[in-house]
């Protein structure tokens, strides 16, 4: 088992079940455009990757269309849905145990940094957290939102590890030089992937577990 000395979490899938709120505000967003929304299983592609990128991709929409929804979707969320997040149970003993241990700790998401300063105040996540970083201006992808929560840190990649539940969570962790650890109880590994270990595109493995107290095994 490897010396960390930093653990960098993902948010949502990750930390929280924020799957309630962010269904709601997609379900004002839908009305509001006047579209027919995705089945209830497409939904759940939407968390996790940019929401922009996710309009485009899943439902069609131009650039221009996608980012006057994300717009309106960030109003609704931010107005209240955000607060139906659930922490997943074990997660915030896994926090309290891995500070213990003396880790440094940090959340990178792509949660625009407004949304993610919302939740770490609901949720006091600077209780357990070094760094809470989620997309702005200069980071919008994984690896750096990773390499900006690792900077104020002051930690280096190779002493890290990125703990996440998809597979751009991974790419991330590729990309910003930091080892990783898959979580099966989010929303991006599926149950054939929720296996002991799972294969990258590298050809790497690692690990992905079931609980968030799991993750203690690879720590």
């Amino acid at each position: 088992m490897k010396n960390y000395t930093t653990a960098v979490f993902d948010l949502d899938g990750t930390i929280f079940d924020s799957s309630e709120g962010i269904i709601a505000s997609l379900a004002h967003v839908f009305r509001i455009c006047g579209c027919q929304p995705p089945p209830p299983e497409e939904l759940f592609k939407f968390i996790g990757p940019p929401l922009c990128d996710a309009f485009v991709n899943i439902m069609g929409f131009t650039k221009e269309r996608s980012r006057e929804l994300t717009i309106a979707f960030q109003e609704h969320y931010s107005a209240g849905a955000i607060y139906l997040a659930k922490p997943y149970e074990g997660i915030f003993q896994l926090l309290d145990v891995l500070k213990e241990k003396g880790l440094k700790l940090a959340v990178a998401t792509y949660k625009p940094q407004p949304l993610v300063d919302l939740l770490a105040q609901r949720f006091q996540l600077f209780r357990w957290m070094d760094a809470v970083c989620g997309a702005d201006g200069t980071a919008r992808t994984k690896a750096l939102i990773i390499e900006k929560a690792l900077k104020q840190c002051g930690s280096l990649p190779g002493e890290a590890v990125m703990i996440g539940d998809t597979r751009q969570d991974r790419v991330g962790a590729l990309e910003a030089g930091t080892d990783f650890i898959g979580v099966s109880y989010g929303f991006g590994f599926t149950p054939k992937e929720a296996a002991d270990f799972s294969r990258d595109p590298e050809g790497a493995e690692f690990p992905i577990v079931k609980t968030p107290l799991d993750v203690l095994k690879h720590i």
